[in-house]
């Protein structure tokens, strides 16, 4: 009966604990997207960028002008005038306007018209603003930005998963060390029971007890280390998940993360170096070029002259149909031309050389930034398979210091060992198995690594 006992003794027991409720990573991250502060702060980034291309499309907004003047003393009426007018922006530069005016009065500008009048004309720029304008820029420059910023809150999502993805694993490391030494503590509380009854039936020394409750009471202690690193642990993950109302949210205590399956194919290098090429902190460099170019283009027209045309077409009443029956430059027309020539154009070199400079500086920190992430990539895919190697040394550990615990077991049961030896042999092994856990966690945050230095972590972990 004894040696029943003792068998039973040296049988480890799994647990077999209630369901429990589970939080994968992606259901995690799914939750960080939607709802964690700094992801809807991106958001809105994105929002105020596109609110900025309607303001730049306010440049090319049609204006209606409205003017009425009256002039009246002593007695004589000097003028009555009225002016409606519309002002149409178009992409190419050139603006439409059309006109109706009334003039009456004893004292009025000779070169004005008198009576009902309108017009329809035109200004166009044959310099300076013809290929590229303030209002023409502005509005690339801001259909840039808004691609710009969305690649700004890729590369804000990619740091903030990446931040969540480490904390996850630790919490998940932490669970799985609470779990092995718990199955620790029940699996010594039993066999201090058993050697008790041994002991007391004479069969084993009673300074068996003594060593059996050593073994449970130094279990005992790293379970309670334990358990205050899993209650931290889940309050960091706590920290990333809020609510649709703003509020925080706190996980039960009963939910559990898990681990995640592996992305071989992904994880090659050739795979990574391309996905690289999209890398949200690259892409903003190619934008920043392309609003940078522009800006260039802008800058370019300080060095030409301004030289506007402008010519309308006249007629003698408010009907504006008129003007595009009767013949242009014969008769009822208004045309004239203004130039304008910096005689040194410093202002124009200096911005224009300007500009060339910012794009030079811009290209050389692409450069950089493309060499440091290549590295920082390179060196988390040798940080993984260092740890594929490490893990894989580990469990042939953990199988041989199992092997050894088995053994020294059949010596204890024949008599020939004692249980100080078995006890040393279940430390050497619990041991192997808390670093297996300790090699996995390391082991997930480095593929997490691997897609965040690739910068597409947001759209792979999911």
């Amino acid at each position: 009966m004894i040696k029943k006992f003792l068998v039973i003794l040296l049988v480890f027991i799994s647990l077999q604990g209630n369901a429990q409720t589970s939080l994968s990573l992606p259901e995690f991250l799914a939750i960080v997207r939607k709802y964690h502060p700094v992801s809807r702060q991106a958001g809105i980034d994105v929002e105020i960028a596109r609110a900025e291309i309607t303001v730049a499309r306010g440049g090319f907004d049609p204006l209606f002008n409205q003017e009425l003047a009256r002039k009246e003393f002593g007695g004589l009426l000097y003028y009555n005038h009225q002016l409606s007018q519309v002002q149409i922006p178009t992409w190419f530069g050139i603006d439409v306007v059309a006109g109706i005016e009334t003039l009456n009065g004893n004292r009025t500008s000779t070169p004005d018209t008198k009576g009902a009048s309108s017009y329809l004309g035109f200004s166009v720029p044959v310099g300076k603003g013809l290929l590229m304008d303030g209002r023409r820029a502005a509005l690339q420059q801001a259909k840039i930005f808004t691609r710009l910023s969305l690649q700004q809150q890729q590369s804000v999502l990619n740091d903030l998963f990446y931040e969540a993805v480490k904390v996850y694993y630790t919490w998940w490391q932490e669970q799985q060390l609470q779990q092995l030494f718990q199955q620790a503590v029940n699996n010594a509380a039993q066999r201090l029971r058993l050697v008790k009854t041994a002991a007391e039936l004479g069969d084993r020394p009673a300074i068996d007890t003594v060593e059996a409750l050593a073994q449970l009471q130094a279990f005992q202690l790293r379970q309670a280390e334990i358990d205050v690193s899993v209650a931290n642990a889940q309050l960091e993950v706590n920290n990333f998940l809020w609510q649709e109302d703003g509020s925080t949210y706190t996980l039960p205590a009963s939910v559990r993360p898990q681990l995640t399956v592996q992305f071989a194919e992904a994880l090659q290098p050739e795979n990574l170096l391309k996905q690289l090429e999209q890398h949200p902190d690259l892409q903003q460099y190619r934008y920043k070029l392309d609003a940078l170019v522009i800006e260039r283009k802008l800058k370019f027209q300080s060095l030409l002259p301004s030289i506007y045309l402008k010519y309308n077409q006249l007629s003698s009443s408010h009907d504006l149909r008129k003007t595009f029956t009767t013949p242009w430059l014969q008769n009822n027309y208004q045309h004239g031309i203004g130039v304008a020539v910096p005689l040194r154009l410093s202002e124009g070199r200096g911005l224009y050389r300007q500009a060339k400079l910012k794009i030079d500086q811009t290209i050389l920190d692409q450069a950089n930034k493309k060499m440091l992430l290549q590295t920082k990539l390179l060196a988390q895919y040798n940080e993984w398979m260092g740890l594929q190697k490490q893990l894989a040394i580990q469990r042939s550990a953990i199988a041989s210091f199992t092997a050894l615990q088995r053994g020294e077991e059949v010596k204890f049961l024949n008599g020939e060992s004692s249980l100080f030896l078995v006890n040393a042999r279940e430390l050497k092994r619990l041991e192997a198995e808390q670093k297996q856990i300790e090699l996995q966690g390391k082991e997930q945050k480095a593929v997490a690594g691997i897609f965040w230095s690739a910068g597409n972590i947001a759209n792979v972990l999911r």
